[in-house]
This record gives C-alpha cells, sequence and structure tokens, in this order.
C-alpha cells in the first residue's frame, strides 16, 4: 500500500514537473527591468565592457545625475501629452502644445546624447569599440520606452 502511495505521489509529481511552461527565453535585462530592478538591468547591459570599480562608480554617478536632471521634462513631457490628447478630443487648437511637446523631447534628447558621451568618455579604446557594436548591434538600452 505504501509503494503505491509513493510511486501516485512521484508520478504526480513528475507530471507537474512536464507540465511546466518553458523558461522565461527573454534577456535579463529586460526581467530586471520589469521588476523595476534598474541597477541590475543597466548592469547586464554593461556587463561585456569589464568596467574597473572606478568607471563602474563614475557610470553610476553620471547616470544618477542624468535621471535627476531628465526627471522634471518627462513628467512635464507626459503631462503635455495628456494635454494634447485632451485637446484633440475637444477639437481645440493643438499647435501650441506640439511646439511645447517637442521642446521638451529636443531637451530631452541633448541630454541623452550628452549622457552617452560622458558615458563614453569614461572609457579606454577597446572598450569604446565593443561600446559602439553594443549600438551598432541594438543591445544596448533595447528595452527602453516601448510604445512611445
Amino acid at each position: 500500500m505504501k509503494r503505491i502511495i509513493l510511486m501516485t505521489v512521484l508520478l504526480v509529481i513528475g507530471s507537474l514537473a512536464i507540465a511546466q511552461p518553458p523558461a522565461d527565453r527573454r534577456d535579463r535585462s529586460e526581467r530586471y527591468q520589469e521588476r523595476g530592478d534598474k541597477e541590475m538591468a543597466h548592469h547586464e547591459h554593461i556587463s561585456p565592457l569589464s568596467l574597473t570599480e572606478e568607471q563602474q562608480s563614475k557610470m553610476k554617478e553620471l547616470r544618477m545625475s542624468h535621471l535627476k536632471s531628465t526627471q522634471a521634462s518627462k513628467n512635464q513631457l507626459d503631462i503635455k501629452r495628456a494635454e494634447l490628447e485632451a485637446a484633440i478630443e475637444a477639437d481645440q487648437s493643438v499647435e501650441k502644445l506640439v511646439k511645447e511637446i517637442n521642446t521638451l523631447q529636443g531637451g530631452l534628447f541633448t541630454a541623452k546624447v550628452k549622457n552617452k558621451i560622458a558615458m563614453r568618455n569614461l572609457l579606454d579604446e577597446n572598450q569604446k569599440l565593443i561600446f559602439d557594436q553594443m549600438k551598432e548591434k541594438g543591445n544596448f538600452h533595447k528595452s527602453g520606452r516601448k510604445g512611445r
């Protein structure tokens, strides 16, 4: 009787293990991004660069400074986009809002480019080659703001 129960339990456990869906095939950085673990997501992006401790520290400082300096503009951009949608639905003039959105987007893009240049300037020549290849292949920041 004990053998039958034991065999039944093992059979159930085995069938449950086989019935599991395949492992999540997405890249780790995307999973970290979804969980809100931006620090780990960022680390996954830069790990092929083999950064020194000093470079990692300076990159982190640059990234944090960039995030702090652009947060207000990002929030304002979200507000302006909502205002634009409301104006469109109310059949109101949108030219002013479109210009404001373009100005905010231009400022954010400029800040992003300046930050990437500053990050690149921290790298040695070999790391710069790897960094540039990561950009060409689309492996860097590929899980950005989707749908926008």
